[in-house]
């Protein structure tokens, strides 16, 4: 064991390695002794302003008891109590330097023993009538255009919970193609993101209210929101106002999943509403059992529920926040790995000792609560997060505040928030519209600790950590949380993901300790099965992982640099020489002989904090998690490429090309086409890897038909390179079956048998043909150059070959090499999944 209190190992040994010294302050956050009596105020829904704030004649609002605090502060410990009830706002609550208490007598706010105290962002809708099978309530604001949501809450008479209902969607749907009316962001970045596509016909109709609509595609480890600026119906295309963050098709292929949200003629289904911004009238469809007498329906109208600003010594107790909105920005929305640029519905900046206690932050929009720059000593204890469009909590840069190239602050080191803890708190179902979001998520901390949490349900990252920065923030303790059933809708993560220190003359600056982790299962519109345990990304060092409890997951336990393969080329070392690495349990399951059943007792919620765990919280997840996919094997196969619609130095759109480096790279060139005035070039060199660069088709999916693939190959007389030809099936890993091979010296080889076919003359085109039926095991190629023409029959590289899944064109020599291609022609007949 690294020891029982691992942050304070942790600092000792970061203070002797960094030569440095610090003042750890232990400051009480909830109990003071004092000799004065407390002060005490009370607020309750019934009360008035004009009342003195005692409990027999309390205040109606936070603001005038503030006021009340601000003339007693510093007299004696202060305290406010708030009734049972709803508080509906219509302003966020602001704390200032001015509501500060002192290290000796903070001021607590907490709801009142017993009572429930919910502090609402949202409006009660009434005004409901009947309208057939679904209920309507007119909205003069939404008619003015002064008010518009897009989340909406229930809750039946007498129920504890309110229930987060979704709009109509149309999906699930996949990319037809790509569009060159519109050029990508980067056109000579084959990776830079693109605003339009094609759709297949029927797929997207003539909808009522179009801009209105959300279109929602995925990537592999995010998603985005675009809002559509044209659709062409003739040609079946779709531009968007803006540039996604990731290229949509990037890791799906052609055929990138997405769904149309918020559209009126998909309107119907019991739970869905809708709301009409022309007529100011919103529409529900109520679930079974609803009715107009007692069911109480809520709207969001604030994006913040809570300000903190400059505000010390401040302890929030017993208090729910809910209902709080974020509104997609006009152009859509998508951002980097856990969507670090989605504000927060809670602010807590440049504030010191605050303390939120056994809160409830739910039905939000954006991240529940956020700390962020100039923090110290901000703790979160015993606090139920639940219901998230976004993440629970996260920590660094808030709102639009300006970032590096690395999505790092940009701010001094002693901005950032140093001393958080985040303990004993149950985390349940987040990233619920914003499907990129970690549960907890940080950007630039100093000794942040995150122990005995339960984290239950994300898309995505259950902890994601020092995102984006170029120099990662050492003293990171994540230690005895469970986290279960997150990466549950996307791949590429974890249940404990971060940019970890990489600083190799420390090791410990960051201890990953005791977690019990495991179900973390591949969803269906997941574009891969990397759904991970721990995963140290990029050059991360010197983590101490121990003791953690890892199995039933889709990807690898521990991934990252504590894998063997990717340690070696992201640090140069193997995992045992860059972390700290023992008594992990991996793939044992409960029931299993050897199961650690004493290690997970440690790990969760702590007894005195187990009564917040409520397995009866409602859980009504977006539709996308029941959506099926399209059946693909009913869209064409075939595909032509001549690179003739593409401007000169572009990527190609419909092969993907590798990522483009300065010596290394494909691109369209008009210097030499074959028949015609455009082809694609290959620039080769000393690369790493060295199977670069490369361009693919990627998803293809034929399972069974007959198979053509021919294209046309020119290597350079001057400086000759060498290509290889594949075609993979989607295993893991991936089965070859046909290979052509054509060497710098113009020699052709292919087949398992790496057998001669030809020889070609350098600096000419010629032209390849690759013949096969699946299932099968042999293919035909065939070689002409002018009146030469060469064939042969050979096996595929792999008997078990399954599904055509990829093509690829490799360049895969290591030398200073130049070579085209042209006249990609892929036909399939009679296929089928």
């Amino acid at each position: 064991m690294v020891g029982r209190n691992h942050m304070t190992t942790l600092l000792l040994a970061y203070a002797l390695v960094g030569g440095f010294m610090f003042a750890f302050a232990i400051v009480a956050t909830t109990e003071t002794e004092t000799s004065a009596k407390p002060i005490e105020f009370f607020i309750a829904p019934d009360g008035s302003d004009d009342n003195p704030g005692t409990q027999e004649r309390p205040f109606a609002t936070i603001e005038r008891a503030q006021k009340a605090v601000r003339e007693v502060k510093g007299k004696s410990e202060v305290r406010v109590f708030l009734r049972g009830g709803i508080y509906y706002r219509e302003k966020p609550i602001v704390f200032t330097a001015d509501d500060s208490g002192t290290k000796d007598k903070p001021i607590i706010w907490a709801g009142y023993k017993g009572e429930k105290v919910i502090i609402s962002a949202g409006r009660k809708i009434t005004g409901w009538i009947r309208k057939g099978t679904h209920w309507e309530a007119y909205l003069p604001e939404v008619k003015k255009g002064e008010w518009y949501f897009g989340q909406l809450y229930i809750r039946r008479k007498g129920a504890d919970f309110f229930t987060r209902r979704y709009r109509p969607v149309k999906g699930l749907l996949v990319v037809a193609g790509h569009s060159t009316t519109v050029p990508p962001k980067n056109p000579h970045d084959p990776t830079s993101p693109i605003k339009a596509w094609k759709f297949f016909p029927g797929d997207i109709g003539q909808w009522e209210n179009m801009s209105n609509i959300e279109f929602v595609a995925f990537h592999s480890w995010s998603s985005c929101r675009l809002l559509p600026k044209r659709v062409d119906y003739e040609n079946c295309e779709i531009e968007f106002t803006d540039y996604p963050f990731y290229r949509v098709t990037r890791w799906y292929g052609i055929n990138n999943p997405y769904y149309a949200e918020n559209v009126k003629e998909e309107f119907g289904k019991p739970g869905e509403w809708y709301l009409d911004r022309g007529r100011g009238v919103l529409m529900y469809t109520p679930a079974p059992g609803e009715t107009l007498e007692d069911t109480e329906v809520v709207a969001p109208v604030l994006e913040q529920i809570l300000i903190l600003k400059g505000a010390r010594n401040l302890v929030f107790k017993n208090l729910s926040f809910m209902h709080m909105a974020w509104r997609i920005p006009p152009n859509g929305f998508a951002d980097f790995q856990s969507m670090f640029k989605l504000p927060a519905n809670i602010v807590v900046e440049g504030c010191e000792n605050i303390t939120f206690e056994r809160c409830t932050i739910a039905h939000f929009g954006a991240y529940g609560l956020g700390i962020g720059l100039g923090c110290r000593y901000i703790t979160v204890r015993g606090c139920t997060f639940y219901d998230g469009g976004g993440g629970a909590i996260k920590i660094g840069v808030l709102g639009e505040d300006p970032l590096n190239a690395n999505l790092g602050p940009a701010f001094p080191e002693d901005m950032l928030p140093a001393f958080i803890t985040v303990e004993n708190c149950f985390i349940r179902d987040m990233g619920l519209i914003h499907f990129g979001v970690a549960a907890i998520a940080s950007a630039g901390t100093k000794f942040l600790h995150i122990r005995h949490n339960l984290i239950d349900g994300a898309p995505y990252h259950g902890m994601g950590l020092e995102i984006g920065r170029r120099d990662p923030a050492v003293g990171t303790v994540v230690e005895y949380n469970e986290i279960r059933n997150v990466m549950n809708l996307l791949e590429d993560g974890a249940a404990i993901y971060g940019h970890f220190q990489e600083d190799k003359r420390i090791k410990g600056a960051t201890i990953i300790c005791g977690n019990h982790i495991y179900n973390l299962r591949k969803s269906h519109v997941a574009a891969g099965r990397k759904q991970c345990g721990i995963y140290p990304d990029h050059g991360s060092w010197g983590c101490v992982v121990e003791e953690n409890v890892i199995y039933d997951t889709d990807g690898a336990p521990l991934f990252g640099t504590l894998d063997p393969r990717l340690a070696m080329v992201r640090v140069n070392a193997k995992p045992e020489e860059a972390h700290i690495i023992r008594g992990n349990v991996i793939d044992i399951r409960p029931g299993d002989p050897g199961f650690p059943t004493e290690l997970v007792k440690r790990a969760g919620i702590r007894p005195e904090y187990a009564d917040i765990v409520r397995n009866d919280l409602p859980r009504v997840l977006p539709q996308v998690y029941n959506l099926p996919l399209p059946d693909t094997s009913k869209y064409p196969k075939d595909f032509f490429e001549d690179f003739e619609r593409y401007q000169p130095g572009w990527a190609p759109l419909e092969l993907e090309a590798s990522p483009r480096r300065r010596n290394n790279y494909a691109e369209v060139t008009g210097e030499d086409g074959c028949q015609s005035k455009q082809c694609l070039k290959f620039v080769d060199g000393l690369s790493q890897p060295p199977w670069t660069p490369m361009v693919s088709r990627n998803r293809i999916g034929v399972k069974v038909g007959s198979v053509r693939l021919s294209f046309d190959f020119k290597n350079s007389s001057n400086a000759p390179g060498r290509m290889s030809v594949e075609l993979r099936d989607g295993s893991e890993p991936y089965r070859v079956g046909p290979r052509v091979r054509l060497l710098s010296d113009g020699i052709v080889v292919a087949g398992r048998e790496n057998a001669k076919v030809t020889k070609i003359a350098l600096g000419q085109w010629a032209h390849v043909s690759i013949e096969f039926t699946l299932p099968g095991k042999t293919f035909n190629v065939a070689v002409s150059q002018g009146k030469m023409k060469a064939t042969k029959s050979l096996s595929f590289v792999h008997d078990d070959f399954g599904t055509l899944e990829k093509i690829l064109f490799i360049a895969d020599g290591n030398e200073p090499a130049v070579m085209y291609l042209d006249n990609v022609k892929f036909e399939v007949k009679h296929s089928s999944r």
